[in-house]
């Protein structure tokens, strides 16, 4: 599958709407086959759920994020795993792995949208 991390630099981004990038790791077989990093873009209400999708990604992995969003990837058939901190590093190993849990959505702000 492949997934579509929220990425700060190395660390994880703490809210996905604000990630400068997106790391996009296609594993298989609890391997890591491929890993690409794609910037993200602008800031817009339901754009980087259809920016996700459009990297073919299955899952997004994201530190914060709101309903709106979650009802946004829900509609385009992505999948999220929440709340997740750390080393992006770290992260991938625990989705090869298969032990990331989701950690529900850290996202305590108003959005404003």
């Amino acid at each position: 599958m492949k997934y579509a991390i929220a990425a700060d630099g190395s660390q994880m981004a703490g809210h996905f709407g604000h990630a400068p990038s997106f790391i996009v790791v296609d594993i298989r077989n609890g391997k890591t086959v491929s890993r690409q990093e794609f910037p993200s873009p602008p800031h817009a209400p339901g754009r980087i759920p259809a920016f996700v999708k459009e990297l073919g990604a299955g899952c997004v992995v994201v530190g914060g994020i709101g309903g709106q969003a979650k009802a946004l990837f829900s509609q385009q058939g992505i999948e999220q795993i929440c709340g997740i901190t750390g080393s992006i590093d770290d992260v991938i190993a625990a989705l090869e792995a298969g032990t990331l849990e989701d950690g529900g959505d850290l996202c305590d702000h108003s959005h404003g949208h």
